[in-house]
């Protein structure tokens, strides 16, 4: 009886052509891929189309967002990593709506915007979560920032700081 052959398919379409393990229907190499692949099936999001979300521009706004990046969760649009910095985004666009009566509009509007900027790439694919992430510790210092009196510089001084 001849041995079973592996049926991973490469790109290309071809057949993996090792010998797959006893009982298995995979080679050594690719049944660990499998192993790794399947709890992330389980939980596979759906390609339905990425969230759009409104304008962060006032309270209501932010609720409908927080809405629908909850109803994304429970439909499984929406990873668990990915939600959590959706949800942590909109409780900072939260709290820098509390404090615009407090800060320059211009300030507070560049925040609002930056974290629109980052929610809308994380969903589009565009940034991966560690650097979501990264930008929205940013983000909140900048935010601490303006409360303990530092105005945020021009962006013709932050483009000059890469």
């Amino acid at each position: 009886m001849p041995a079973r052959i592996c049926d991973h398919l490469k790109s290309d379409g071809h057949r993996c052509g090792s010998v797959a393990l006893r009982g298995h229907d995979y080679c050594r190499h690719h049944v660990a891929n499998v192993r790794r692949e399947q709890p992330a099936q389980t939980r596979a999001v759906s390609k339905a189309p990425p969230l759009e979300l409104p304008e962060l521009d006032d309270i209501p706004s932010i609720q409908k967002a927080l809405t629908r990046v909850m109803n994304g969760i429970l439909d499984g649009r929406i990873e668990s990593k990915t939600a959590g910095l959706l949800l942590y985004a909109l409780q900072l666009a939260r709290t820098n709506l509390d404090r615009a009566w407090d800060y320059p509009v211009e300030e507070v509007g560049s925040i609002q915007l930056t974290l629109m900027e980052v929610m809308r790439d994380l969903l589009h694919g565009r940034m991966g979560t560690r650097d979501a992430g990264r930008m929205l510790y940013g983000v909140q210092l900048a935010m601490k920032n303006l409360k303990d009196g530092f105005s945020l510089p021009p962006e013709e001084e932050v483009a000059t700081y890469n």
